[in-house]
């Protein structure tokens, strides 16, 4: 009888940095050095750690290794979606439109926005606790495929602390809290468990129960109907 191999854990070994005044943690290589004078957010950068390649030249804007940077959260009573799409522009400096799209790792959903300039940056954008957290991440250079694993593998231990028990996309759940948002993972919020009857009505079911979806990204996802979600 054949035995299942073992998952390795990629980032065993690694450093984790736990920062309880913004409250989040994430773990980065062992190799990869702590920046303290970094500019890439301009409210200020609260960490930042990176790797140089081979070929980068002393007192220069990094083009060979890579990055990960994440800036001062900004409060904001805005959703994640038009906070995103009124702070970043909408061409970049040659002119050329940015991209905008969203991606989900590890259970939290972000909001992405890819600029080039010096370099090509992808900004990860995410609300909790009413602010917008931004992870900022760049890859160059002859091993840009590499760092490019590398910091996917880096974004996928982010995580705000105390949210472990949060509840997931799609999840119902009981208790009125959920209806503010308050129990749900990071990027979801929590909507009432209307469904429709088949005449085309809206009742609630359920009493107080709430599930967590991603209502307002302009699609039909899980927990979401034309009742309680109509988008």
């Amino acid at each position: 009888i054949s035995q299942p191999t073992p998952t390795l854990d990629q980032t065993t070994g690694w450093q984790t940095y736990i920062d309880t005044k913004f409250g989040y943690s994430i773990t980065y290589p062992s190799e990869w050095l702590f920046n303290t004078e970094t500019r890439s957010c301009r409210e200020g950068d609260i960490f930042s750690v990176s790797i140089v390649g081979k070929d980068q030249k002393k007192d220069t804007e990094l083009y060979d290794g890579g990055s990960v940077t994440i800036g001062e959260p900004i409060k904001t009573e805005k959703d994640i979606r038009t906070w995103v799409k009124e702070y970043y522009p909408v061409n970049n400096l040659d002119d050329e439109p940015n991209i905008f799209s969203e991606d989900t790792i590890a259970s939290l959903s972000f909001q992405k926005f890819f600029t080039c300039g010096l370099g090509c940056f992808t900004y990860y954008n995410i609300k909790n606790n009413g602010y917008v957290y931004r992870i900022v991440i760049f890859a160059g250079g002859t091993d840009k495929i590499n760092y490019e694993q590398t910091l996917s593998q880096i974004l996928s231990t982010f995580k705000f602390l105390g949210t472990e028990g949060c509840i997931k996309e799609g999840n119902y759940v009981g208790v009125p809290e959920v209806l503010a948002g308050k129990d749900c993972c990071p990027g979801l919020v929590g909507i009432t468990c209307f469904e429709p009857y088949p005449n085309g009505g809206c009742p609630m079911v359920g009493g107080n129960c709430g599930v967590c979806t991603k209502c307002g990204d302009k699609e039909c996802g899980l927990g979401e109907n034309k009742c309680n979600c109509p988008e």
